[in-house]
């Protein structure tokens, strides 16, 4: 079997498909292992001898279940089709922030009430297990906390309940101090976040978040301050992954006293997923301002008619099309010059307006995530103020990769962009990536690929962080001084 070219979209993400997780999915429910890995594999094959190589959860399960109640009878089929698969994430919802529930770390939690390692583990097994088989992909903290509760009392007794509960409230107490004297409650998922910007994979910075949560969660004091806090964080940090992300912790922490405002500038063709890039970076970095190029086009399309613009009521990659003159026929196939000769005419009448936004930006001394087929290095936005500016260009290979992008968008914006017209007209839009492209590479630009989403992120807060460093060495990017600390690191 080819079981690598098969990719699985499974809550927004694209991995291998899940054989283990089959298999652990189909014993789960009473079918034995052998029979197990048959049913798995006879899955897999299927779906390795039809095209697309990408296909849906949803789709997924229900040829499994169709399968199981074929082989093995309707009761395995009905219970393989009520539970939670372990390829898919548990999401744990707490008021604005969410997180995805961690055997490994909820093992570690009971271990620190004094739990052995070996009952711990297999009691984190059991409440998974319990979870999943409820078959709920969401489920408030309230209501996960007492049902773990109640498996701990069932399992361990009520002693076991009541340390779990201590160690929790006595969790939710801790208070962080700032050095001004207001105090804020601890957040593990806002601490995560700040992992998260370091570059540190979702799951790891989680994981070292409620690593850190369960040290604190030993103090007699319920407050802390912040230089003790990052401190604690930084010494994980460099006892788990060394002094370069430990150094780039101390920096993040630090945005917050920032004299400059950031500006990241973020450019690509259509369809390359600037949008969902921008909102990503944006939360690791925590600049919540996030500004399109489109939205900014509809605002002028809507003081501007189209008899005085038609170029800014076109779309871009088929603007050229504006620019004909009568006698050319409206059939004409386009050319790399034309398309792009047009697409530079609505960058430029989009200039001031994307320049204005910026400016207002700097002057309210706040950082923004700019994105936009329009963000164009060397062209537009033209920055001539005070600020730390960050550009970066997305691309997408492969032809066929990026017409999956539209396809994806459209299936997440419930229809709301209508693939087909991309479709149409994907060599402009190819064209458009190339032209892009050169010009960031023009002006020494970094150009992400993003097939590799999490990469890609991960490369972009590199540049980042580079970016920032640089800017500190040259002109004091900090009210105060960097750490020392990070410094010699």
């Amino acid at each position: 079997m080819k079981s690598h070219k098969l990719r699985l979209i499974v809550a927004d993400k694209e991995i291998s498909f899940p054989s283990r997780g089959m298999i652990e999915a189909l014993q789960s429910v009473g079918i034995a292992t052998e029979r197990a890995i048959t049913i798995s594999q006879s899955i897999e094959k299927h779906f390795n001898g039809i095209a697309p190589k990408r296909l849906e959860y949803v789709e997924l399960m229900a040829y499994a279940i169709e399968k199981v109640k074929k082989t093995e009878g309707q009761d395995f089929a009905e219970r393989l089709g009520k539970q939670i698969p372990p390829f898919v994430p548990i999401v744990i919802m707490d008021q604005n922030q969410q997180e995805e529930f961690s055997q490994r770390i909820l093992s570690a939690e009971l271990n620190s009430i004094g739990m052995g390692i070996k009952e711990s583990n297999s009691t984190a097994a059991y409440i998974e297990q319990f979870f999943r088989s409820g078959g709920r992909e969401e489920i408030p903290r309230s209501e996960y906390l007492s049902q773990v509760g109640e498996i701990l009392e069932m399992r361990h007794g009520i002693e076991a309940r009541k340390q779990y509960e201590g160690r929790v409230t006595s969790l939710a107490e801790l208070r962080i101090i700032e050095s001004e004297g207001d105090s804020f409650p601890f957040s593990r998922g806002i601490l995560a976040r700040s992992l998260m910007a370091t570059g540190l994979a979702p799951d790891i910075s989680h994981h070292l978040a409620r690593v850190l949560e369960a040290k604190l969660g030993h103090r007699e004091d319920r407050f802390i301050s912040r230089a003790e806090l990052r401190s604690e964080t930084e010494g994980i940090l460099l006892e788990e992954y060394g002094s370069e992300f430990s150094r780039r912790y101390s920096l993040i922490s630090q945005l917050q006293r920032h004299i400059r405002p950031i500006i990241v500038l973020i450019g690509g063709a259509p369809g390359v997923g600037k949008s969902t890039f921008a909102a990503e970076l944006g939360y690791r970095l925590g600049i919540p301002r996030i500004v399109g190029s489109d939205p900014v086009r509809e605002a002028l399309r809507s003081l501007i008619g189209k008899h005085l613009s038609p170029i800014l009521h076109s779309s871009s990659y088929d603007v050229w099309r504006a620019e004909l003159l009568p006698t050319e026929p409206e059939d004409l196939r386009p050319q790399r010059t034309r398309v792009v000769r047009g697409f530079l005419q609505q960058v430029r009448q989009l200039g001031a307006a994307l320049n204005g936004i910026v400016e207002r930006n700097v002057y309210e001394g706040t950082s923004v995530i700019m994105e936009g087929a329009h963000i164009v290095p060397g062209i537009a936005p033209i920055i001539k103020t005070e600020a730390t500016v960050i550009q970066l260009v997305l691309t997408v290979r492969g032809k066929e990769t990026h017409r999956r992008h539209f396809s994806l968008r459209n299936s997440m914006q419930n229809g709301a962009r209508g693939t087909k017209r991309y479709l149409d007209h994907f060599e402009e839009i190819r064209y458009l990536q190339q032209f892009i492209v050169d010009q960031a590479r023009e002006a020494s630009v970094p150009v992400l690929e993003v097939s590799d989403f999490d990469e890609a992120i991960s490369t972009a807060l590199d540049h980042v962080i580079d970016v920032l460093l640089s800017d500190d060495e040259q002109v004091g990017l900090f009210s105060g001084e960097v750490d020392s600390k990070a410094k010699a690191n």
